[in-house]
């Protein structure tokens, strides 16, 4: 008879070996289980709502995920196509032959006017649509495949729909069952909960709500003053949102200066008014009170984590970057404590 030594360290490996086959299989899914975590942390509350008044956990969610569809969902399926439209119609303008005349022409007027104030400071043609070229050809390759095959879309919207039903409804039942598995002390995982949900809540009610309303308010300006491609600036402007102190300006003075360099005074004017008004406001009046809820990482760890999220995790590193780095920063001062009680109790 085996010895019973042995057989929680076969145990172990066998869950370990177990557990790497389950991530390789769900791997290609995480952006779609991520996404529906994060709806589901942000969107309970509401659901909390709607099952005070119909008693049944399956029809709360129902009509919770119905009203998640409309309201968050579609408009911003509607926004990333748009998006993403934009950018392949820019990327083939750049790679066309035709680039080189409308493109050097700007790229002279930007080098005249910085002779007068940077002498010596160079700008070749085919550096800078290097550049774009490159940014473009990231951004179709992380966001474009989303939108290649009509299957794939409405595979990934579907399953997407089902996981967000299920985690809302058993959400509870899910989070019992983890705490009860857990090696962890009752107060650490409460602990590592509160914060990911405070994390969540903050990241997505404060910084992203924020910039997504930024970057729709300077869309609107952009339309209206005929910048070219208005989603697509509009989209770059939420993540320049996220850099510390410069944040809208990176987008916005360049927008603006480029409506100048085109001999456009009047749009430009204009533009320079609704960015300064409109979207400084959003920043302003809405910043304090939904950035005020819940943990707040310091600005510059912001930066970092939605840049790392996004190459990591492509456009849902927005919402998980931060969020991973707040879990990690809330890990580390549990385990500080864990290790300094020890010795604090010792000197008792």
């Amino acid at each position: 008879m085996p010895s019973r030594s042995l057989e929680p360290r076969v145990l172990l490996l066998l869950m370990a070996g177990l557990a790497v086959v389950v991530f390789l299989m769900i791997k290609p899914y995480a952006a779609v289980l991520m996404l529906a975590a994060v709806l589901a942390i942000i969107f309970e509350p509401l659901y909390r709502t709607v099952l005070k008044q119909l008693r049944s956990p399956s029809w709360s969610a129902l009509l919770t995920t119905l009203i998640v569809l409309a309201l968050v969902l579609l408009p911003l399926s509607l926004f990333g196509y748009q998006l993403v439209q934009e950018a392949t119609a820019l990327y083939g303008y750049l790679t066309g032959r035709a680039n080189t005349n409308g493109f050097g022409e700007l790229l002279t007027r930007v080098q005249e006017l910085t002779d007068r104030f940077v002498p010596g400071l160079t700008f070749e043609t085919a550096d800078v649509v290097g550049y774009v070229q490159a940014s473009l050809t990231w951004l179709l390759s992380n966001v474009g495949f989303v939108f290649a095959g009509f299957a794939r879309i409405l595979f990934s919207f579907v399953l997407l729909l089902f996981v967000f039903f299920y985690l809302v409804r058993d959400g509870e039942k899910l989070k019992r069952w983890l705490m009860h598995t857990s090696p962890l002390s009752d107060s650490h995982e409460n602990r590592i909960i509160g914060t990911l949900t405070l994390a969540v809540n903050s990241v997505v009610r404060g910084s992203l709500v924020i910039a997504l309303i930024q970057a729709l308010v300077a869309g609107v300006g952009y339309t209206v003053f005929g910048v070219p491609n208005p989603a697509l600036w509009a989209g770059v402007l939420m993540v320049a949102s996220f850099v510390p102190t410069l944040g809208t300006a990176l987008v916005q003075i360049p927008v603006v200066l480029y409506m100048l360099l085109t001999g456009d005074l009047g749009a430009a004017v204009g533009l320079a008014a609704w960015a300064t008004v409109a979207v400084g406001l959003v920043d302003n009046f809405l910043g304090p009170h939904l950035i005020g809820r819940g943990t707040r990482l310091h600005p510059l760890l912001t930066l970092f984590a939605v840049l790392g999220g996004i190459v990591v995790f492509g456009p849902i590193g927005l919402l998980v970057g931060p969020v991973v780095f707040s879990l990690l920063l809330a890990v580390i001062k549990i385990w500080s404590e864990t290790i300094e009680a020890p010795a604090g109790h010792s000197h008792g």
